[in-house]
């Protein structure tokens, strides 16, 4: 997948939060004499339209850095100022704002299967949670996000939980997620999973690793059931049928 702007702007808050701030270099390509807006020859681009800024671009993604454009970076520093004032103030945020480390792989090994995770943030303090950054451009609201945690999040929560617990020796609380807007006003939620859904993706997880091992054992890696997946129509799609055909039945009445 190729990187976009948004997804460079949250590596370059996350990077902020982890200490790594080394990591984002600006962009330092200015417009040339063929620009059309005179005004503007010698002045840093703002975009990536021109073919010197995409190579600038690119070759900063080559040498596992971020690229930024130097007008966002003023503002994506008072961004991240922003979300650490605003975890600070929020239950749960001193996930994000305690003593921690940042992009920790952990390892463990459960019979002969071998498991890894890559943790955003894992306090210092055995007793908190580790925690999962997400940037956003859209709306930080529980009620858009919860939709991910109940179908992405919580599964990797448990994963991450049982990661942690064959590698540190102690059962971590569940992970909290931390949604940060990247447009002001800089809005921030912290998530977690209710217990009904932790076990949902526990006993998800307990599956998955039952499958892997299976598979590797037997060398076969079956894919999808081989019958026919009747696919039905969606409450709003027969609500539009039936709004359609009444709208027909009424113009041919009048007709």
């Amino acid at each position: 997948m190729v990187p976009t702007q948004v997804m460079d702007d949250g590596s370059a808050i996350h990077a902020m939060f982890a200490g790594q701030s080394h990591l984002i270099e600006p962009i330092r390509t200015v417009y040339g004499p063929k620009t059309k807006n005179k005004n503007l020859i010698g002045q840093p681009v703002r975009d990536f339209k021109t073919d010197a800024a995409q190579e600038e671009r690119d070759e900063i993604r080559g040498l596992g850095k971020i690229p930024v454009l130097q007008h966002r970076l003023p503002e994506l520093t008072h961004c991240f100022r922003t979300a650490i004032r605003r975890m600070e103030a929020t239950e749960d945020g001193n996930v994000f704002t305690s003593p921690a480390r940042s992009e920790v792989t952990a390892v463990s090994q459960e019979g002969d299967v071998w498991l890894r995770a890559l943790v955003d943030r894992l306090p210092d303090d055995p007793a908190l949670p580790p925690g999962d950054l997400k940037c956003t451009e859209l709306s930080a609201a529980p009620g858009d996000w919860g939709r991910r945690l109940r179908t992405e999040y919580a599964f990797q929560d448990a994963f991450y939980r049982r990661v942690l617990r064959g590698a540190e020796g102690v059962k971590r609380p569940p992970m909290r997620f931390g949604v940060v807007e990247l447009l002001p006003p800089h809005g921030v939620v912290v998530m977690a999973a209710l217990p009904d859904l932790q076990s949902i993706a526990e006993a998800e997880v307990e599956r998955a690793i039952q499958r892997w091992r299976k598979c590797m054992e037997s060398g076969e890696w079956p894919c999808y059931p081989p019958f026919t997946a009747w696919i039905d129509a969606k409450p709003w799609q027969i609500t539009e049928a039936d709004d359609a055909a009444l709208r027909e039945e009424i113009i041919n009445q009048a007709a």
